[in-house]
């Protein structure tokens, strides 16, 4: 599947591969809002490196991925770490974090998923972890 994702306690981790449509980005978040036992809030951490489809979207493909975070802004505690590789990858995801950005969301582009999901973690307090 491209598009997978994992729940480690509060840390979630969404990863995308090879190619895959706009839809399929939303299959995590259908998944999360049908548990009954998610703890809220969740840290968010977006895993690109290994996406081609990234590199194909078009401005409104990368506005309407950025609009789906900011519709779970509530349940991220409003903080979004996105992991890449490459300098295209990198550039075009700084673009997309912008846009979350000026909506309020406190977002990083990372190239070490280590440094990522510590970051966004950090966000929760401690009490929760």
């Amino acid at each position: 599947m491209p598009v997978t994702y994992t729940l480690a306690g509060r840390l979630l981790t969404i990863r995308c591969e090879g190619t895959y449509s706009v839809d399929e980005l939303r299959r995590p978040w259908a998944d999360l809002a049908a548990r009954s036992d998610l703890q809220l809030p969740i840290a968010c951490v977006l895993d690109i490196r290994e996406s081609e489809s990234v590199l194909r979207r078009s401005i409104a493909d990368m506005r309407g991925i950025a609009d789906q975070f900011l519709q779970r802004a509530a349940i991220t505690d409003r903080r979004l770490a996105i992991v890449t590789s490459g300098a295209a990858r990198f550039g075009l995801m700084r673009m997309a974090t912008t846009w979350v950005e000026l909506a309020g969301i406190e977002a990083r582009v990372f190239r070490e998923l280590d440094e990522a999901q510590q970051w966004v973690l950090n966000a929760l307090p401690p009490e929760l972890l």
